[in-house]
């Protein structure tokens, strides 16, 4: 008791308000624990216990006291986060861990808003004789996280729904004061740093010919940017080169053709990385070399009106002609043997193919033929995916039913009975073990015999009875039914462009989520100008260990893993690299082995070199997509037209925001989650607050 009474008091003294809250908090348990007798005899309290009492309201007003100064809150708001805070320090156990993790936030956020951030930066040692470089925004950037943090730990708090606005209201209202702080702060020199780079409103929009730039449009787009760049900031917590670079891929302030100057010194995206990092210290992150760089590369390509000739007529039709062969023949391998497949990428071929994709793109003939083809080919499969030929088929089912031998022999009774006992039992299970059997016909034709074919329609019967006669089993298949019935109307709808863009989407925000989790490890080396000798010491030693480590999982996760997990990009790009990479396995093996031995055990060595070469092909996936997006920076390249309004909270357009589909639904899905919440609590006749407050949360956002 003494022991943690005496912690509360030093961490009293040091304002650490929320560690002295919690270890009141042990000692009022720790003094219940000496007196259970004294406690069932007298209920009254104690005077150690009024004492702890008046120790722990006190704990609370400072640090209310503290957030209240940090945020400007007004009075009421105060009050209630006082009261909240009490309630967290008085928190029984079903919620107590989650109570005191909220109060280990709540002083983060007072401790980084009170402390002054540094780092060693070497090269400003050497310009100017300090190695010490202040960071004046990571204050505000740790106060947002841990803020965060602690909004998103009430969800688990089992509280009443008053108390939690209690608590959640003055958090919201600190957010706010901070993230407006922060854009006071950072949108002027964002403007600076763009300045710098030149992205001036007299030359940004380098358009086509016929088109003049206009200046009060790009005096817009390059506040719409720099907006859109403060709220990545608020949102992440730190800013990156390929975030200004997709940014400016898809918005109206678009490079100019690049000159011969621009392509050896560097472009405006370059010199925008160069003034950024000046200009916001601790937030900005500069580009890798391997993004940088592809950049750089292909400016003379994408950039210049001799590369976008070269690109158009030559070097993008063979790679059309190249890649579409070599997919086509491995699609052909898995049906076919290898010694009956002929070579399809010969050089005549890719020659043949190379010049017709040319015609195609370089002449108005080829261009109209190409359209007329497309429509020839589009028009059948929309026949096919669409409402037409249900419509169609439906007629000729209702006619043949109401023909007269059809209906005659329908209604027999021994038909009836095959139908319910045998056929439609057959025919439900054979649905879920077709791609079995179509994946062993495919890959084992020698071991499909009669036999096994038997095998499988009596195991196709058994799972079909049991489907249609038992209560789980018809309410799989009505759950499969109605997930397919919604999986075809938005494949409908959104068409097969909407589903790529979603997995596109979801591979990109995996990306972001494990760059904001390095982002998070990052910061725990931050210095602050009060800390300790021997902590300030370590993390100085610990973070070029890190930063080393980091670099080297950002360039596995993105470079390598990324493209080789992601369907959109593995087919056909990096199945070729595997190809391509074949015979130069065992040299790149030995070369990497030996040049990690003599650094690294064998016991780590080995298995980084077997898994670095077997993700090396997906070094082909990254090229090929990076210079896919480094092509829309030019406007050149795009053509001149009103850009989309984002609206929603991540960034969705207004037929994202609205309509349902693989690619946007925001609104109809929150929606969504709110009536399964509610339905879900009536059908279990259990109250689920927790996933009410989330389904709430995230419609009111």
């Amino acid at each position: 008791l003494r022991s943690a009474s005496a912690a509360a008091q030093r961490a009293e003294l040091d304002g650490r308000y929320g560690t002295a809250l919690r270890r009141l908090r042990d000692a009022r348990d720790i003094h219940g624990q000496l007196q259970p007798t004294r406690r069932a005899a007298t209920p009254q309290a104690s005077p150690v216990e009024r004492l702890l009492d008046q120790r722990q309201w006190a704990a609370a007003q400072s640090l209310t006291d503290a957030l209240a100064v940090l945020g400007r809150l007004p009075g009421v708001a105060a009050d209630g986060l006082r009261e909240a805070i009490m309630l967290l320090a008085l928190e029984p156990d079903p919620g107590r861990p989650t109570a005191m993790a909220l109060l280990r936030h709540l002083e983060r956020t007072l401790v980084a808003g009170q402390s002054a951030y540094y780092r060693i930066d070497l090269r400003a040692w050497k310009a100017t004789g300090r190695a010490r470089q202040i960071l004046p925004f990571q204050g505000t950037l740790k106060c947002l996280r841990s803020l965060d943090s602690a909004r998103r730990l009430l969800e688990d708090l089992p509280w009443r729904v008053a108390d939690l606005d209690r608590l959640a209201t003055p958090l919201s209202v600190i957010a706010e004061r901070l993230g407006e702080r922060l854009e006071q702060q950072i949108g002027p020199r964002l403007m600076d740093a763009l300045a710098a780079a030149s992205f001036a409103p007299e030359g940004s929009a380098d358009t086509r010919a016929g088109h003049p730039a206009d200046p009060n449009a790009d005096r817009i787009a390059l506040r719409r940017l720099a907006d859109a760049l403060t709220e990545i900031v608020g949102q992440r917590w730190h800013l990156r080169f390929s975030d200004v670079r997709d940014l400016l891929a898809r918005d109206t302030l678009r490079l100019p053709d690049a000159s011969l100057g621009e392509i050896l010194r560097g472009d405006r995206l370059t010199r925008f990385d160069r003034a950024a990092a000046l200009a916001l210290p601790g937030v900005y992150r500069r580009g890798e070399i391997y993004v940088k760089g592809l950049q750089r590369l292909g400016a003379p390509l994408f950039g210049t009106p001799a590369g976008r000739v070269v690109l158009r007529l030559a070097l993008g039709p063979w790679l059309a002609a190249y890649l579409g062969l070599i997919g086509l023949g491995l699609i052909l391998s898995l049906f076919m043997p290898d010694p009956d497949l002929p070579p399809l990428a010969t050089p005549t071929t890719v020659l043949s193919l190379t010049v017709a994709f040319s015609l195609a793109a370089g002449t108005r003939m080829g261009r109209r033929m190409t359209l007329g083809l497309w429509r020839a080919v589009v028009r059948p499969v929309r026949f096919l995916l669409g409402p037409r030929l249900r419509q169609v088929l439906r007629q000729i089912g209702r006619r043949l039913r109401h023909w007269g031998p059809a209906a005659w022999l329908l209604e027999r009774p021994l038909v009836q009975v095959l139908w319910d006992r045998l056929l439609a039992p057959l025919t439900t299970g054979l649905v879920p073990l077709t791609p079995a059997g179509a994946i062993l016909w495919v890959f084992a034709p020698e071991e499909t015999g009669g036999a096994l074919w038997v095998a499988l329609l009596a195991l196709a019967f058994a799972l079909g009875t049991l489907l249609r006669d038992t209560p789980g089993g018809r309410r799989w298949l009505d759950d499969l039914a109605t997930g397919w019935q919604r999986f075809w109307v938005r494949l409908r709808h959104e068409g097969l462009a909407d589903l790529v863009a979603a997995v596109m989407d979801f591979f990109k925000s995996q990306t972001r989520r494990l760059t904001e989790a390095l982002e998070r490890v990052r910061s725990l080396f931050d210095r602050r100008l009060d800390e300790p000798l021997p902590g300030a010491l370590l993390k100085t030693l610990a973070s070029p260990v890190w930063g080393a480590l980091e670099a080297l999982i950002q360039f596995y996760a993105v470079v390598l893993i990324e493209p080789q997990t992601n369907p959109i990009k593995h087919f056909p790009v990096v199945t070729l690299g595997h190809k391509l990479m074949l015979p130069f396995l065992p040299a790149l093996s030995g070369g990497l082995a030996t040049l990690l031995l003599p650094v690294l055990p064998a016991a780590v060595a080995l298995p980084l070199v077997a898994l670095t070469v077997f993700l090396m092909p997906g070094l082909f996936g990254f090229l090929f997509w990076e210079l896919k997006e480094n092509r829309k920076l030019y406007a050149a390249n795009r053509g001149i037209r009103v850009p989309l309004a984002h609206l929603g909270p991540h960034g969705e357009t207004p037929r994202e925001l609205m309509g349902r589909g693989f690619h946007g639904g925001t609104l109809p899905k929150a929606f969504d989650r709110l009536r399964k919440c509610l339905e879900r609590q009536v059908r279990e006749r259990s109250p689920d607050p927790r996933g009410l407050r989330r389904a709430a949360r995230d419609l009111a956002r």
